[in-house]
């Protein structure tokens, strides 16, 4: 029964963040109102590139690393299987666009945000919350709503588009440079780009956009959950960084696979 009991504990935990990351959905939705004002829409578009230029900007770095990495890996595998055979591009792009561009490359870009900009978000706001800076700001009459939410609720959801766009022409260009060293066919890089971008339907990107927009916007939000839910305690913050990870890593994979799963049956 105890065990059983921790488990139903978990599950309803869970249900509740989900109906409160609902909430500020529909908070951050009826908030994004006041923009329409000239002089809020100034302030937050500033909030906004900033927050995009942390969250997407200062993350390409170890987003071409890995993309680079993942490029050379699926090309010598796929030469290792296929080797010198007549139609190898053919093969490449189909198991390029299934792969990376179905699969694997929305949940590395998703993994990537969560742990090069969510957590510091979480951070961030545990720390006002700890410190009571959320109350002062409402002792100021502004909104923690329009200053702290709203910004991580519209620059997430592009930043994962961006990251996942730019996860794909590098894990291109480095297949490519891999292929033109172990491949006799020398192609240039613009075929072998158009090769590929023959084997996307509009299908595929519009599930591959969907998967970003929408797991970049829960990450956004579940981040921003926790670091408001921290307490006036030692280990707080360090306790909802690791609560809002493991939700966030949840409900990346929960959305990647449920799109997919629709989609591509």
């Amino acid at each position: 029964m105890g065990l059983l009991g921790k488990i139903g504990h978990i599950f309803l935990s869970h249900v509740y963040m989900l109906l409160d990351l609902f909430g500020l959905l529909s908070k951050s939705i009826i908030t994004s109102i006041s923009l329409f004002s000239i002089n809020k829409f100034i302030i937050f578009w500033q909030l906004f590139i900033r927050q995009l230029y942390n969250t997407g900007l200062k993350a390409t770095y170890i987003n071409t690393i890995i993309a680079v990495l993942i490029g050379i890996l699926m090309m010598s595998l796929t030469f290792s299987i296929l080797g010198e055979n007549i139609r190898f591009i053919d093969y490449y792009a189909k198991l390029f666009v299934l792969v990376i561009i179905r699969e694997i490359g929305p949940l590395i870009s998703g993994v990537i945000l969560i742990a090069r900009s969510a957590n510091a978000v979480t951070a961030e706001m545990g720390y006002l919350k700890q410190h009571e800076q959320l109350q002062v700001l409402k002792a100021l009459r502004i909104s923690p709503v329009y200053l702290l939410l709203l910004p991580v609720f519209y620059a997430f959801p592009l930043s994962l588009l961006l990251m996942f766009f730019y996860f794909d022409l590098v894990c291109i260009f480095s297949s490519w440079v891999l292929m033109s060293l172990l491949h006799t066919e020398i192609i240039s890089l613009n075929n072998f780009l158009s090769i590929i971008m023959q084997q996307i339907s509009l299908n595929e990107v519009i599930i591959s956009a969907s998967k970003a927009l929408i797991g970049g916007l829960f990450i956004g939000l579940t981040c921003i959950y926790y670091g408001a839910s921290v307490e006036p305690k030692f280990a707080s913050i360090s306790k909802s960084i690791s609560s809002s990870t493991t939700s966030q890593l949840i409900l990346l994979f929960l959305i990647n696979i449920l799109l997919s799963v629709i989609a591509y049956r």
